[in-house]
């Protein structure tokens, strides 16, 4: 959890870095969407890290969600 970080690392407040990229896809995969800005079939996960590159969380999203 977000508190057991904060105490982990002896800290207040955390800055957090959330992001998405392009994960191309083949065949014929469940929430796989062509995406213009990429010009691919792939899927648009979005993670959510620490300043310090810890991963706090990840969510798999289909490729059309902008």
């Amino acid at each position: 959890s977000t508190d057991a970080l904060l105490k982990k690392k002896n800290k207040k407040r955390l800055i957090l870095d959330v992001d998405s990229t392009e994960d191309p896809a083949r065949g014929n995969q469940d929430q796989m969407a062509y995406n213009g800005h990429f010009g691919k079939n792939c899927f648009h996960p979005i993670f959510c890290f620490t300043s310090d590159g810890d991963g706090l969380a990840a969510k798999l999203r289909p490729g059309n969600v902008h």
